[in-house]
């Protein structure tokens, strides 16, 4: 743990401790004593940045009350940091970082975590978390997949809250009226074709999808036995037969079967498409069951990516790292440590909105208290089937860039599929050479 310099507050906290055995002069005391008093009274504030329109500010609120019961010198004030992709995101709190204005924890997905780490923002944790009993538990109810991630260069830099994967969602209404089965956990992809193509009839398509990095053509590469990148993030892989297989079936999906609308940017207007009727599958983690039930939306389940050469499933996950320029280090700890109990998986949990990190919680009746009925899978994607991270370089914002820019061209049927993954791989592999 970094040594640092003792603020006022400290000097007067030590103080009072020392006074209770100094004789004080009468005519000072009892102004000295209300000073004090008034010194300690005043809460250590620690800014909160989390990747949020804002809806989930009433429940964040209630966490951080929960908290402040608790821990009462600490005043955590929550900001909520709007973005199209976890990219954008991390753009915005670049600006806030170099404008001089860090929050002192701040909401960062793996996607973000290499960037933050290489370009030295965080502080370690493993001071913090060495020998303490409460942590030790914690990690042992967390998948280590959800830990690993977070642990660069021997150290500990996050501790994972909640994450979110890559499922397939449908329709189990528009699934009954067309006479099909709930779909099977190994279903193929030509399966998987063969039901979208009975779903898509009467102004419905059979399955939608966005121009999207993680929520978009990540799983279908995965599932193509692909990958982007590298294992170690290092190189480009976009001009792979399998990624150009994954891409080119995406493109088909929409021009040649026309089992799928055109793309949009958003992966929000695919769940407004969902909530409608308007796609019978979709895809998407734990985070569209708080969007579609806010519509008055249940007539869904999912169930897991459908194979391709191989089944697996994508992840990503996220966690609060304190920044170095925090001028309160070891309140903002109190605060992240706050995030890996019980109480607080529960809460977040119950919103809908993503998978908690804690094992326990997610097969607790918190992760069944809304749809869908099959909800076990979430953790079981990762608990008992292979999985896989998304990739997530240094450079992830700009990857993504290039790939959505690419891969919108594509889908839009603009771009030829070889040449427009061929223009992508080169561009994504200087950024990566930088």
């Amino acid at each position: 743990m970094e040594q640092r310099s003792y603020s006022r507050r400290d000097f007067l906290r030590m103080s009072a401790a020392a006074g209770a055995g100094v004789a004080v002069a009468a005519g000072a005391s009892d102004g000295l004593a209300a000073s004090l008093s008034a010194a300690q009274a005043e809460p250590i504030e620690v800014s909160y940045a989390n990747y949020s329109s804002g809806a989930d500010k009433e429940l964040w609120d209630g966490m951080i009350a929960s908290f402040q019961e608790q821990n009462p010198n600490v005043r955590v004030v929550y900001s909520p940091i709007a973005g199209a992709s976890w990219g954008e995101y991390f753009d915005k709190v670049a600006t806030l970082i170099a404008g001089g204005n860090p929050p002192d924890v701040v909401r960062v997905a793996i996607e973000g975590t290499l960037l933050f780490v290489r370009r030295q923002l965080p502080i370690p944790l493993d001071d913090y978390m060495a020998g303490d009993p409460e942590i030790e538990e914690f990690l042992a109810d967390v998948n280590q997949q959800l830990i690993d991630p977070f642990v660069i260069d021997g150290q500990t830099w996050q501790l994972p809250f909640d994450w979110n994967n890559m499922v397939m969602w449908y329709n189990t209404r528009l699934f009954r009226e067309a006479g099909l089965e709930p779909p099977a956990p190994d279903w193929t992809r030509d399966q998987w074709l063969e039901t979208a193509r009975t779903l898509t009839k009467d102004g419905v398509y059979g399955f939608g999808t966005a121009v999207q990095y993680f929520a978009g053509v990540m799983p279908w590469i995965f599932n193509a036995g692909g990958n982007l990148l590298s294992d170690d993030w290092s190189q480009s892989r976009i001009d792979s037969p399998e990624v150009r297989d994954a891409v080119d079936f995406m493109r088909s999906l929409i021009w040649e079967h026309e089992v799928a609308p055109q793309a949009p940017a958003d992966h929000n207007d695919i769940l407004n498409l969902a909530s409608a009727g308007n796609i019978a599958m979709w895809g998407g983690g734990r985070w569209p069951t708080l969007t579609l039930t806010n519509a008055g939306f249940t007539d869904f389940d999912v169930q897991f990516w459908p194979k391709g050469s191989t089944q697996l499933t994508e992840f990503g996950v996220g966690g609060f790292p304190i920044l170095k320029s925090s001028e309160h280090p070891d309140e903002a700890w109190t605060w992240v440590k706050y995030l890996t109990t019980p109480e607080a998986f529960e809460v977040i949990t119950r919103l809908g909105q993503s998978i908690p990190a804690r094992r326990s919680v997610a097969k607790s009746e918190a992760m069944f208290a809304l749809p869908p009925a099959n909800a076990g899978i979430f953790y079981d994607s990762i608990d008992a089937r292979e999985a896989k991270p998304v990739p997530s370089p240094a450079a992830y914002n700009e990857v993504e860039a290039v790939v959505r820019r690419h891969l919108g061209s594509i889908l839009a049927d603009e771009a030829d599929t070889q040449e427009a993954l061929a223009d992508a791989h080169e561009e994504v592999g200087a950024i990566l050479a930088r």
